[in-house]
């Protein structure tokens, strides 16, 4: 090989490149340089409360003499923005905003800033991931305070960190989530033992004795911690509890906590004692998401806490350099062995359930039979009526204006309408939600009758197209077009993908009832237009933009993805899907509707869908659509599905022809004429050969698997490609 000589002469111009090439080099190898601010980021950096700015933020100006006022010296405030609260108690009842605390939430908040921000870290994926991983990141902080002793956080940073640390946080996460982790049951009973002098055993706290329960009931009645909720029994007031321990509101959401406090709350188990009841019902009747409570005492929790957790700090540690003394070294915590962990210990089957067939097709039919029977009629109607009441300022709220109004609308409902026996403008406040709910079906206001609408839209929005909850509450007003000699299209964001909160957008089919649910909602904005005072105009491009059907009527706001579940709970309790043994409904959400269209596609045309499963996801990988299928289909029917799949492809490739699509058939082609002695397959009883792949399959002699390959000249375009080997190989 010739060798090549490097010479670089002394002159001044190449001296002078060199210093400018090594200053250039070390810009580019430094992990932030900014002044910490940021477009996304509308507060100060060291702020107590993070807002932080998404595509929809808008100012909204402050109400002068009842209404909106928007020139720009005047105060407002912002709408529709992703907050992370810092001012978080801990577990030694200090705020992480305290002085003692704040210069280790300064680090903190520094930290997440630069792992955001800096390039080097491949930050600015999405702003929701950003939002996202502060929460596990905030119980990781309150379970270094709780063991303050140990860590000093406000000393130390997180430098004190080990792995046999972490390896305990990791165990008891996956035991009880942050209930566990945060020993938060174990106070409460420390506490009332230490105010009341009672000796309240914290060795099982979901195994108390009659009479230490009986005793922290006395205690909590002493404290008047009881209040009725709306289904007409006492529960325990979280508010109170929070005030009375200094615990955190977020300690107390996870169902272990609910359990834990269930044991004192005797009127709710008369109710049930085999749910775990929430505390109020939203809608008539319990969430299929309700669990039960022999459930929830066994359960292993999921890996988000955790694996949070652990991605949080290893990304703080790539920053070592920037901040020292704060950090631990890399080489004391063990990453991959504490991934490993978390695999080993941490639940990663609570899966999306797939909707029973009963229940999605009841949702569809219904919800088609009110778009195409009402919609129409309502809208019109409706924008008739808005007109009326617009003219005479009839949407105030004196009391001596109801009747006035109640009998307009009634004079102007179409014969069409009439079976609804609508009397009124907006939902009154009733005693309680089984009762709202009966009202709803038997004499529901116009805006009640509109909520239904709404969720039957949405429902078949979400259910015949694949979409998440946050991209359909982001389609915008014209999202919905129309190919010549082909049908309606939609164009919609990509939530999961991106730079920098910029997302990408994509165009795909929609049949034609889903266009139909878009027609009306896009009519529903424009009557809106008209009702709301002061319209913002960013916020009315937005498909699902609106009147508030609550509260204030001449207010508009686009439904968020917390809105649009509840609009489609609405529409469920409308029909009346049926409850299950238990006496739980179904209240769909979007990732149930996305996950269920996936795999009815999938089980339907079985592995040739894939690719066509993966792009109307708006999945890049086939593994990630894989991944959902294989998780909701038991392993049986699964092995039924790939025998079946590799008997039609063994068909089609003795048959000659072109459709194959799986790589190597011709290997299972011979390996079958091998077993059974034949020239080709024809000589195979079809039955026999069946039963062969299924029992080759079943026991893990061939074995499917996907792949996909990524195209050159578009990054997204991903083709799926099958492969039968022998499971041994």
């Amino acid at each position: 090989m010739k060798e090549i000589t490097l010479e670089v002469n002394s002159s001044i111009t190449d001296v002078s490149s060199v210093t400018q090439f090594l200053a250039n080099y070390d810009r580019a190898i430094q992990v932030y340089e900014g002044d910490f601010k940021a477009d996304w980021l509308l507060t100060d950096i060291h702020a107590d409360i993070w807002i932080m700015k998404t595509p929809k933020t808008i100012k909204k100006y402050i109400k002068k003499n009842g209404d909106f006022d928007d020139a720009s010296t005047h105060p407002f405030s912002y709408k529709y923005t992703h907050n992370v609260r810092w001012d978080r108690i801990l577990p030694d009842e200090t705020l992480l905003t305290d002085k003692n605390n704040r210069e280790f939430l300064e680090l903190v908040q520094k930290l997440v800033f630069i792992t955001y921000e800096s390039p080097y870290l491949n930050g600015k994926s999405n702003l929701t991931g950003l939002f996202t991983m502060c929460s596990p990141l905030l119980m990781f902080i309150s379970w270094m305070y709780l063991h303050k002793e140990v860590f000093n956080p406000s000393s130390f940073g997180f430098s004190k960190l080990t792995n046999n640390y972490l390896e305990s946080f990791i165990k008891d996460a996956a035991k009880g989530g942050s209930f566990s982790v945060l020993k938060t049951g174990e106070r409460i009973i420390n506490k009332i033992n230490s105010i009341s002098r009672c000796s309240i055993s914290n060795k099982d706290i979901f195994s108390l004795t009659k009479i230490e329960k009986d005793s922290i009931i006395e205690f909590f009645e002493i404290n008047c911690c009881y209040k009725k909720n709306n289904y007409g029994v006492h529960v325990i007031d979280r508010v109170k509890i929070r005030d009375l321990f200094n615990i955190s509101k977020q300690e107390l959401k996870p169902s272990s906590c609910t359990l834990f406090l269930r044991q004192f709350e005797p009127e709710v188990l008369s109710v049930n004692d085999k749910l775990l009841l929430p505390l109020h019902l939203k809608n008539e009747l319990p969430s299929h998401k309700t669990s039960l409570m022999s459930d929830t005492i066994d359960k292993t929790y999921g890996e988000s806490l955790s694996s949070g957790a652990l991605s949080c700090l290893v990304d703080f540690m790539k920053l070592k350099q920037m901040f020292p003394s704060k950090l631990p070294k890399p080489e004391v915590i063990q990453t991959k062995k504490l991934f490993n962990l978390i695999n080993k210990e941490c639940d990663y089957g609570n899966v999306t359930p797939w909707i029973p067939l009963p229940i999605s097709l009841k949702l569809l039919n219904r919800s088609i039979g009110f778009i195409v029977n009402y919609g129409e009629d309502l809208l019109n109607f409706y924008d008739e009526l808005s007109t009326e009441l617009i003219k005479i300022d009839g949407y105030r709220t004196d009391r001596n204006f109801f009747p006035i109004r109640c009998a307009i609308i009634t004079s102007m409902i179409p014969d069409k309408l009439k079976n609804f026996n609508i009397s009124k403008l907006g939902q009154k406040k009733h005693s309680g939600v089984k009762t709202r709910v009966q009202n709803l079906r038997k004499n529901p206001s116009v805006h009640e009758v509109l909520k239904v609408l709404l969720g039957a839209c949405l429902v078949i929005i979400a259910g015949l197209k694949p979409i998440r909850a946050g991209e359909l509450s982001a389609l915008k007003y014209d999202c919905l077009f129309f190919k010549d000699g082909d049908g309606f299209w939609i164009s919609q964001q990509l939530e999961k993908s991106g730079k920098n909160g910029i997302l990408p957008s994509t165009e795909k089919p929609i049949p034609k009832i889903s266009a139909k649910a878009i027609q009306l909602l896009q009519r529903f904005n424009d009557i809106s237009q008209k009702i709301v005072k002061n319209v913002n105009k960013k916020e009315s491009e937005y498909l699902l933009y609106g009147i508030n059907l609550t509260g204030s009527y001449r207010e508009g706001s686009v439904k968020s993805a917390q809105d649009i579940h509840n609009l489609m709970a609405v529409f469920c309790d409308y029909i009346e899907l049926e409850p299950d043994e238990y006496g739980r409904r179904w209240y769909v959400n979007v990732h149930e509707l996305r996950k269920s269209f996936l795999l009815t596609f999938f089980w339907t045309f079985k592995f040739s869908s894939l690719d066509a499963c993966r792009w109307i996801a708006g999945h890049k990988d086939p593994d990630h659509v894989l991944k959902y299928i294989e998780a909701n289909i038991p392993g049986e029917e699964m092995i039924e599905v790939e025998s079946e799949y590799a008997y039609q492809q063994i068909r089609l490739f003795y048959e000659g022809s072109s459709l194959p699509e799986m790589k190597n058939i011709e290997s299972l082609n011979d390996d079958v004429c091998n077993h059974f002695n034949v020239n080709n397959i024809s000589e195979v009883p079809e039955d026999d050969l069946k039963d062969w792949i299924n029992l080759a399959i079943a026991k893990g002699i061939y074995k499917i698997e996907v792949f996909g390959i990524d195209s050159l000249d578009e990054e997204i375009n991903t083709e799926v490609a099958f492969r039968l080997r022998d499971a041994d190989s």
